[in-house]
Parts: C-alpha cells; structure tokens; sequence
C-alpha cells in the first residue's frame, strides 16, 4: 500500500509540473539566475565577454562563497587575500620657540583603508601646550583647531599667548607676552 501511495504522489508531482510546462531543473535554473541577478546588482558588478589576457578566474562554488569575497572578510582563497576596510591612528605635531620652552600642536587623525585606496576619515582630537623649559611660563587664551579637511588632507592649526612672569617679593609680574602659533598639514599620499 505504502508503495502504490508513493508512486501516486510521484506521478501526481510529475503530472504537476508537466502540467506548469517547466521541468524542475528550469525552475531549479531559473531560481539560481535570480540570486545571481540579485548579487550582481548589489555589488554593482558588470559581466564581461572576455577575460584580459593574464587574468585567472576564481571559481566559486556557492552563493555563501561568492558573498564571502565580495564582502572582504580578510580571508584567504587560492592564494588571495581579500581585504576589508581597516582604520588606523596618524599622530602628527607640529612646534614653534615660546621663549626657553617650545609650543606644540598635536593631532589624532583616523585613516580608513581597504586594499591600495587609503582616506582620511576624522579628526578624533587635537590639543596643544608647552613643553621644554617652562619654568615662570604660562599659556591663555589656547586653541586648536581643524583648518580643512577632505578625504585626502586636513589642516590643523594651534596656538596661544605664552607668558613669562617673574617672582619678586611683593608677588608675580609679567616680564613679557607673545603670541605663539603653528599648523600643519597632513596628506596622503
């Protein structure tokens, strides 16, 4: 009984999708067409006729493989090493004499890379101050700032009034004033 049932339901399928006029391996086809359509247009990816001389194929085996290498897990596939994109920390300074001590300038830049393309990404902090001798010095009125900024340079610029005082006995006086300043720029290359 259990047989006869089996072949009736097999028959009743097969009658199914003669009946629809697609085989199962069209729709099966049809289905695969569709993904493929789908992932092409997500990562904007554009067929070719013919390969470039010199270009090897990779071959992908599935849609999970295929989603692997396009979204740059850093994983290695017959000897390719498909990249992410990373970021990285650039300090960079700059300094002018404030008397016997020196003014600085410094800045944290985040860079963002993925294979050979690098960009700047932001500005995460500047600051400013002296160092050196700084002895019966002083700065006010600091700042520092981002000039510009674009995707491949940013301008940083600092400074203040440093003054330098003198201890006598009847308390602190000024000896002299000077406004210090300095920028730097920074670009990648």
């Amino acid at each position: 009984m259990a047989t006869k049932m089996g072949g009736l339901l097999m028959g009743i399928g097969m009658a199914t999708l003669t009946m629809a006029g697609i085989p199962a391996a069209q729709a099966e086809d049809a289905m695969k067409i569709h993904r493929l359509d789908d992932v092409v247009k997500q990562y904007s990816l554009k067929r070719v006729d013919q390969l470039p001389d010199g270009v090897v194929p990779i071959r992908i085996e599935s849609q999970e493989e295929l989603e692997q290498m396009l979204g740059g897990t850093g994983q290695t596939r017959g000897g390719i090493t498909t990249m992410g994109t990373t970021y990285g920390t650039v300090s960079r300074s700059c300094s002018t004499s404030a008397g016997m001590a020196t003014w600085n300038v410094w800045a944290d830049i985040k860079v963002g890379s993925s294979g050979s393309f690098r960009w700047i990404e932001s500005v995460l902090n500047t600051r400013q101050g002296l160092t050196g001798t700084t002895f019966g010095l002083a700065s006010r009125n600091e700042y520092s700032y981002v000039v510009s900024q674009s995707a491949n340079s940013v301008t940083i610029k600092g400074g203040a009034i440093v003054d330098a005082y003198l201890l006598i006995n009847t308390g602190m006086t000024v000896l002299w004033s000077a406004p210090v300043e300095c920028s730097f720029t920074y670009s990648i290359r």
